[in-house]
């Protein structure tokens, strides 16, 4: 009922990316409904992109400064990394990841999502240094990877 009630909101309020953000992640961490969840944050990536191709152009990536960038958009493209990785769209989660990165490059979890998808699209030469940073922002299970795939 609450999901329900959100959508409703987002009916009325296509452009808030919180409640779009809220309503996907609710799929996927609530509901395990992934597909619906990678409909909602890509709605929500559009309207990020649309909301800074509006503040800064078209190259708005080489012009913005990603620190002064809100929480939600790194949590956006971090639940995007997740979901594409459950749904086995792993160029998607590599993409995502390197948004999550750029936005927030102190957060070790989408290294590991980034080194983990490297491995399934058997693109292994930054899957090493993924790991070793992953480890180095706190991310404690990562050895069985490092292991298999770095020496």
């Amino acid at each position: 009922e609450a999901l329900q009630a959100m959508k409703e909101l987002h009916y009325q309020f296509p452009n808030n990316i919180e409640l779009t953000y809220s309503i996907a992640i609710t799929d996927l961490d609530k509901l395990d409904n992934p597909k619906e969840a990678l409909l909602y944050f890509t709605f929500a990536k559009n309207r990020f992109s649309d909301k800074m191709n509006s503040l800064y152009g078209p190259s708005f990536k080489l012009i913005m400064d990603p620190h002064d960038t809100p929480d939600i958009y790194y949590e956006l493209f971090y639940g995007r990394a997740r979901t594409n990785m459950l749904l086995q769209n792993y160029k998607e989660a590599v993409s995502d990841c390197n948004w999550a990165i750029f936005l927030r490059p102190e957060r070790g979890e989408p290294y590991r999502i980034r080194a983990t998808a490297g491995v399934e699209l058997k693109k292994f030469g930054n899957v090493c240094s993924d790991i070793r940073t992953a480890k180095k922002l706190g991310v404690t299970d990562m050895a069985v990877l490092e292991r298999k795939y770095c020496r």
